[in-house]
């Protein structure tokens, strides 16, 4: 079953009401309704799940038993590997709704350590297992699953109990989302994944790992020029060329990594180069 936009709207409306929202009317109307192609629904949909993530009434274990059921098979891992399929909507917004839920935790804490890792571990792996990563669909409109999921991770960063050490690791299942081949982002991607990338930069990752990956970034291209159809090797060039300008100005707003300044345009170069 899905909910009514009337319903919605009460709901909304009632704002003061939201912690005394049935727990079966959750679990059976409104976060199967997360599939919803409908926009307006969608949209209606949103509001009302982050104001329950954000509301300080709601128990806390009821919002950690929510994200729990966010990251299952029947949500985040719903149907996962099919491409072109409208059941990214389903991936794709739930892993927005995790967002408001961590959002709320890093504000006033409630995420039990049991909790976090295995929030930790599922967001890692959709990252990694997503390969419908278009931004937009004609059949739902906006769905960019990948930059709901680089969101959903940059915030769990801010918890003491992020994993530090793996951060040159994660920053390399970041790289592989920006060198997609397979559809030209037009979404939030470029911009999420450079303030990831700033963010791990923060806690732990030395500069030299990306600048390595920079590096490499012009002959891996150059090397995929036999293996790509001609749209798919402009998706790629555009894609890490669009991420390295977006990158670029995250870096110069810092005024503290010259040496990732020349870098970034270093490989532009190379890369401009090699499409004229």
């Amino acid at each position: 079953m899905t909910i009514t936009m009337e319903r919605l709207q009460q709901l909304i409306d009632e704002n003061v009401t939201l912690h005394h929202m049935n727990d079966q009317e959750l679990s059976e109307d409104i976060l199967p309704t997360l599939a919803t192609l409908q926009q307006s629904l969608r949209i209606q949909l949103l509001t009302l799940l982050e104001r329950f993530a954000h509301n300080e009434q709601v128990d806390f274990a009821r919002k950690e038993r929510v994200m729990l059921e966010l990251i299952s098979d029947d949500y985040l891992f719903y149907n996962q590997g099919m491409l072109d399929s409208k059941d990214v909507y389903k991936r794709a917004y739930s892993m927005k709704t995790l967002s408001y839920f961590i959002d709320a935790h890093n504000n006033e804490p409630f995420i039990e350590d049991a909790a976090y890792e295995q929030l930790y571990r599922a967001v890692m792996l959709y990252i990694q297992l997503e390969e419908d990563v278009r931004s937009y669909g004609k059949e739902g409109g906006l769905v960019q699953p990948v930059a709901y999921a680089v969101d959903a991770l940059e915030k769990l960063m801010h918890d003491e109990r992020f994993p530090k050490e793996q951060s040159a690791n994660l920053f390399r299942v970041l790289a592989n989302k920006i060198a997609c081949s397979s559809v030209l982002y037009i979404g939030d991607e470029k911009e999420v994944l450079s303030k990831a990338i700033m963010n791990l930069l923060k806690i732990h990752l030395d500069e030299k790992v990306i600048e390595d990956f920079f590096v490499r970034v012009p002959k891996f291209i150059t090397r995929q020029q036999d293996k790509l159809r001609s749209e798919e090797q402009l998706y790629l060039y555009k894609n890490v060329t669009g991420f390295l300008y977006v990158f670029h100005l995250y870096v110069y707003r810092k005024n503290v990594h010259n040496s990732l300044l020349k870098s970034i345009n270093h490989c532009l170069e190379k890369l401009t180069l090699q499409m004229k």
